[in-house]
C-alpha cells in the first residue's frame, strides 16, 4: 500500500508539473535501457556490465567435453583412423606435453576434434599429435591405446623426419633446464611448433592446422572451417591477392573493445543512435507544439531531450563493443586483437615461410612472432582472417607455457589466471541439438574432391 500511495503521489505531482514528468520519463527510459543491458550483456568482456561470476559459465563446453570423453573411451577398443591413400584436405598437428600442474586436457581435446565426424570427413583429415618429450612415456597418454587408435601419426622426437642429432641433444638440455627451474621454455615450444608444421607440410594436405592440447572443438567444427576457408579463398581471389596468411578458429572477445583505429565505425553507429533518439524527441515536439506545455517549458523540454540523447550515447559505449557491434557470422580480417595461438589454419604454401621465420627468430611466442611476420611482410604473407563464431574453446586452467606473474606470484584477473581468461564467451551459447542437426545436413551435402594420386 505504501508503494502504491507513493506512486500515486509522484504521478499527481508529475501531472501538475510537466517538467517533472519529462525528467521522470527521461530517467525511467535510461534506467530501463540500463537494466536491459545489465541483464543481457554480462557475457561481454568489453562491457561495463560484464559479470565474471556468470560469464565464464561452462554451458556448451561441458556438453561437448562429455561427448569427447565418451569418444575417447570408445576409441580404446574401436579405431577411428583415416582410410585413404590420397592427400587430405587438412593436416591437424597438436602439440602436447605433460603439464607440471598434472592437468590433462589432451584426451578431451583430441576427442572433441574427432567426435561426430563422418567417415568422409575423417578421411579428409590427417591427425598428428606431437608428444613433446624426449622420453615420450613421460606423457600420461602416450601408452594409452586410444591415442594410437585415432592418430594417423603419433609424432615424437624419436620418429621425427626433421630432427638432427644436434637438435635432439639441445632439446634434452632445454628439458633439464625446465626441470631445474620449473620455468617453461619459449625456445622449445617454438621448436616443437616448427616440427609440427614441417610434418604436416610433408603430408601434402592443402591446409595445415596447429592446435594446442587444451582446446575444445564444437560438433561441426570441420564443415564450418571448410566453408570459412572457401570464403577466404574467394575473397582473396576477388581482391587479386596471391594468397592469405591464416584463418583463426579461436579468438577471445576481450581483445575486441573500443579500439581507436575503428573510430569511423563507432562514430557512424553512435550517430545513428543519437539521430534516432533525436527523431523520437522531434516527433514528440511536433505533436505538442500547439500546446501551452511547449510555450511555457520549451527550453527545459529541449534540455531534457538533449540529456536523453547524451545518456543513450553513453549507454551505447558502456554496453560494450561486442554487444553493440557484434561480428556477423562468417569470416573477418583480423590483423590485430586476434589472440591467441590455440587453433590456426595455414595454407600449405605459407608453411615454409613461417617455419623459416621461426627458425631465424628461435625464441619467443609463436603467435606474437607470426603477427610480426604478417606486419613486416604483408604482401608476401597475405591477409589474416578469423572465423566467426569461434568453433574452438580454450579450456586450459593452467598454461603449459606459464601464466603471467607479478613479483613472482601468478597474476589473477577477475579471480582467474591469465590462461583461464583466454575464453570465447559466445562459444558457450551453442545449442548441441542445433549443432548436431546442422552438422548432419552439411556433412551430407559435401564431398571432398581429392586430388589424383601422383604417378610413380
Amino acid at each position: 500500500m505504501h508503494i502504491i500511495s507513493s506512486f500515486n503521489l509522484v504521478r499527481r505531482r508529475a501531472l501538475q508539473k510537466p517538467v517533472l514528468l519529462c525528467v521522470l520519463v527521461t530517467v525511467f527510459v535510461f534506467l530501463l535501457a540500463r537494466n536491459y543491458a545489465k541483464l543481457h550483456f554480462y557475457r561481454d568482456p568489453t562491457s561495463k556490465f560484464f559479470d565474471p561470476s556468470r560469464a565464464y559459465e561452462r554451458r556448451y563446453s561441458e556438453v561437448r567435453r562429455r561427448e569427447a570423453d565418451v569418444f575417447v573411451n570408445v576409441s580404446a577398443t574401436k579405431p577411428f583412423l583415416r582410410n585413404s591413400t590420397r592427400p587430405p584436405l587438412l593436416c591437424v598437428g597438436m602439440l602436447t606435453i605433460a603439464r607440471p600442474s598434472g592437468d590433462v586436457y589432451f584426451r578431451t581435446s583430441v576427442g572433441s576434434l574427432l567426435a561426430g565426424l563422418t567417415l568422409h570427413e575423417r578421411d579428409s583429415i590427417y591427425l598428428i599429435p606431437f608428444v613433446g618429450h624426449t622420453n615420450a612415456s613421460a606423457h600420461p597418454a602416450f601408452a594409452e591405446q586410444w591415442l594410437h587408435n585415432v592418430a594417423d601419426l603419433v609424432l615424437t622426437y624419436n620418429n621425427s623426419k626433421f630432427l638432427s642429432e644436434e637438435q635432439y641433444v639441445h632439446i634434452q638440455e632445454l628439458e633439464m633446464e625446465r626441470e631445474r627451474t620449473g620455468i617453461p621454455d619459449r625456445e622449445k615450444h617454438m621448436f616443437d611448433y616448427t616440427q609440427v608444421l614441417k610434418e604436416c607440410e610433408n603430408v601434402g594436405a592443402k591446409y595445415v592446422a596447429v592446435v594446442e592440447d587444451d582446446i575444445l572443438a564444437l560438433d561441426g567444427w570441420f564443415h564450418r572451417m571448410r566453408k570459412g576457408l572457401q570464403e577466404v579463398e574467394r575473397r582473396t581471389k576477388m581482391k587479386g591477392q596471391s594468397g592469405f596468411f591464416y584463418l583463426r578458429l579461436f579468438y577471445t572477445e576481450a581483445q575486441l573493445g573500443w579500439n581507436s583505429e575503428e573510430w569511423p565505425l563507432y562514430l557512424r553507429w553512435v550517430s545513428t543512435v543519437i539521430l534516432l533518439t533525436a527523431l523520437v524527441n522531434a516527433i514528440m515536439f511536433v505533436f505538442l507544439h500547439r500546446t501551452s506545455l511547449v510555450h511555457k517549458h520549451g527550453r527545459i523540454l529541449f534540455s531534457a531531450s538533449l540529456l536523453t540523447v547524451c545518456l543513450m550515447a553513453i549507454l551505447f559505449f558502456i554496453s560494450g563493443r561486442v554487444s553493440m557491434l557484434p561480428l556477423s557470422e562468417g569470416v573477418h580480417e583480423m590483423a590485430r586483437y586476434g589472440c591467441c595461438a590455440q587453433a590456426i589454419v595455414y595454407p600449405r604454401n605459407k608453411v615454409p615461410i613461417l617455419t623459416k621465420w621461426y627458425e631465424e627468430q628461435r625464441i619467443g611466442f609463436v603467435d606474437t612472432l607470426a603477427e610480426k611476420l604478417g606486419d613486416e611482410r604483408p604482401h608476401e604473407m597475405g591477409a589474416r582472417w578469423a572465423l566467426t563464431p569461434s568453433v574452438v574453446q580454450h579450456i586450459g586452467r593452467k598454461s603449459s607455457k606459464g601464466d603471467a606473474q607479478w613479483d613472482g606470484e601468478v597474476k589473477y584477473v577477475n579471480g582467474k589466471t591469465g590462461s583461464e581468461t583466454l575464453w570465447n564467451f559466445a562459444f558457450e551459447l551453442n545449442n548441441p541439438d542445433v549443432l548436431r542437426e546442422e552438422h548432419s545436413l552439411e556433412a551430407g551435402l559435401w564431398e571432398w574432391q581429392e586430388p589424383p594420386l601422383k604417378s610413380g
